[in-house]
């Protein structure tokens, strides 16, 4: 129900220490029609090849038509616990890093969840288009690849990522696989 959905996301947030929950809303102010996801991964800044713990927060009012507001996830829709790391070889020399996000239960176990409407997965690819200023080749290749074949491929969708407070701009969620 709803209630109960609110109360686990009360708990949740109270679990967050103040001085994280204070980092959580100095990220920078905007509106978008993308969703935006928001990860504070706490003490720790720098994202490696290592699984690192975190919280993902989702503020995604798409049906609502109301835009999204980068200052909501401090009262967000969605919250998740993850292990995160930086994903891809070639990629890694790139600023804009590409994550590989794992939602995980709080003994570290996978716990699928849907993310923005698609279905339940435990993996996550947040992929940076840094190569593709269009932003749309993989998006269109998926499903492209969707309609020519019965096959399964991964459904996308572009929304804006901030990471510890700062904004890394717009990445491409990819469903696991």
């Amino acid at each position: 129900t709803l209630n109960s959905r609110l109360f686990l996301k009360f708990l949740v947030l109270a679990s967050i220490p103040f001085s994280a929950q204070a980092r959580v809303r100095c990220a920078p102010e905007f509106n978008s029609n993308l969703p935006i996801l928001s990860i504070e991964t706490f003490e720790q800044q720098k994202i490696g090849e290592d699984d690192m713990p975190g919280l993902l927060m989702v503020t995604d009012n798409g049906a609502t038509g109301k835009l999204n507001n980068s200052l909501e996830p401090f009262a967000p829709q969605n919250i998740y616990k993850i292990q995160m790391h930086v994903r891809g070889d070639f990629s890694q020399k790139f600023e804009k890093k590409q994550y590989l996000v794992k939602l995980v239960d709080d003994q570290g176990h996978a716990q699928p969840a849907p993310l923005l409407g698609f279905d339940s997965f435990d993996e996550w690819v947040f992929s940076s288009p840094v190569q593709d200023k269009s932003l749309m080749r993989d998006p269109v290749a998926y499903n492209l690849a969707a309609r020519m074949s019965s096959r399964w491929t991964p459904k996308t969708r572009h929304f804006e990522l901030i990471v510890n407070c700062e904004y890394r701009g717009v990445y491409i969620l990819v469903e696991g696989m």
